[in-house]
Parts: C-alpha cells; structure tokens; sequence
C-alpha cells in the first residue's frame, strides 16, 4: 500500500502546503540542507516545517551531499544533524547522493551510505538514501546496505521499480516529466513520491518549558517516533531489554 507525498525546497518557495493538502498531499520531504554550494541550510526549510506542523501533516528531511569519501559523510552527517535537532520526522531523514558523487566507486559509495546513515542512526534518526536504481546498484553491491537502511528510489515511469521494497522503501516518481499525475502541486511544478512504509504514528511530542522554567519530559507511547524515542530506546537496552533502537515506539 502507498501514499501520496512530495518533496520540497527552497525552489518551491511561497508553496501552500494546506493547498498541498487539500489535493490529496499526505506527506512531505523537506529539504534541510546540503553541502553541494559549502555547507548550508535550505531557505525554506524552517518555513515548510512549521507550515506541516501546524496542518498535521507528516514530514520527512533530506540533505543534498557532495562528498568524495567516508570521513566527509560524517562531516556532512554532523551538519544535517545540527540543523534538525530537535524535530521529529515520521517519514524519515535522508541522504540525497547525486550528480558527479555517482561515478565514484562502489566501494566508495557504499561507504559513504553507511557511514551517514550510521551516523544519523546513532542519533536517533533512522535514515535512507535517495538516489537513482543504477546507483543504488553501485551503493548495495555486497547487500550491506538494503540489509540496514531504507532507500528513496528516483524513477520516473508508471510502474514502480521492483527496487522499490513494500513497507521499508519510498518511490519518487516524477518531477518536471510526470508519467502518472499533472507535474502540479497548489500550482507548482513539485517532485511527487510514493511511500511505501507506514508513518502513521504520532511524532514524539517535543519538550516544552514548564512554570519554573525548567523543560518537561515528552510522554512517549505506542505510536510516538523521534529522537525521544530512540533515547527510550537506548535506556532500556542498558537496563537488559534487546530493542531495536529504531526511534518508533512500537508493539514491544
């Protein structure tokens, strides 16, 4: 089963996500940040964030790489992370891996997937790559990639790509040439996915200041997701639990 989402940047400033909404959008990813111009912040990332926090409407990050090799991941990784520290993302964080970064090596890619994904994991983040079927061919040469993280599949066609896996994966379907819908969105010509994992849960709930000044603790519970969660996670595992620490509260 999938639902129908976008992904957004600063290119689609002044974009309504209510209208969004309204026209059938149940998610979107938003762009964070990149390192393709140094390292930045997008100009409409804080913007589209609050606009889908105050809809309800489920969001995923994404940052935009350029790196040669594994120690710049992390360097990248720990800027992705200082710019959405904090915020909750139902439909996941995500490293954009495209351009001259897909001629590199196999080996080189691989790498370079695991150990940003690894990094944003330790953080209580759970992470996947976005990029090409032919790339993510290169990325998973020896299946230790498909075996630990999710993929975000660019492929625009009608038929999904059997890459694609259902209940882990997302599908990015169209943009500028759209072979399933209008390439529209709230009037805008907007990247359009499907995604094929459940994010139906509730975000963990953010820490709020109390009267005395101090912060108050998140009340986590089946369905909250997010960092809060992942340090849950992590606590119980220390006092002899086995849980996957996975940032979403599920059935155990």
């Amino acid at each position: 089963m999938s639902s129908f989402g976008i992904d957004i940047s600063a290119w689609q400033k002044g974009l309504s996500l209510s209208q969004a909404k309204a026209e059938g959008v149940t998610y979107a990813i938003i762009k964070f940040g990149g390192a393709d111009a140094g390292k930045y912040k997008d100009s409409q990332a804080e913007n589209f964030y609050a606009q889908a926090q105050a809809i309800g409407l489920p969001v995923g990050a994404y940052y935009f790489s350029k790196c040669t090799n594994e120690a710049g991941a992390i360097e990248e990784a720990k800027h992705f992370l200082s710019i959405i520290k904090g915020k909750s993302f139902p439909c996941k964080v995500w490293y954009d891996i495209e351009g001259n970064m897909t001629n590199l090596s196999k080996e080189t890619l691989n790498k370079i997937a695991l150990a940003f994904c690894k990094y944003l994991g330790d953080n209580g983040y759970e992470c996947g790559v976005y990029t090409n079927v032919s790339t993510f061919n290169k990325i998973d040469y020896n299946g230790s990639y498909s075996t630990k993280y999710p993929k975000w599949v660019a492929y625009w066609s009608k038929n999904k790509p059997s890459a694609v896996r259902e209940g882990v994966d997302m599908w990015q379907y169209g943009g500028t040439q759209n072979f399933i819908r209008s390439n529209k969105i709230a009037g805008m010509v907007v990247d359009q996915d499907y995604c094929y994992f459940d994010f139906s849960g509730s975000p963990a709930p953010q820490p709020a200041p109390v009267s005395d000044g101090t912060v108050a603790k998140p009340t986590l519970k089946k369905g909250s997701y997010g960092p809060e969660v992942a340090k849950l996670q992590k606590n119980l595992n220390e006092f002899g639990y086995n849980l996957t620490v996975d940032s979403d509260f599920g059935a155990n």
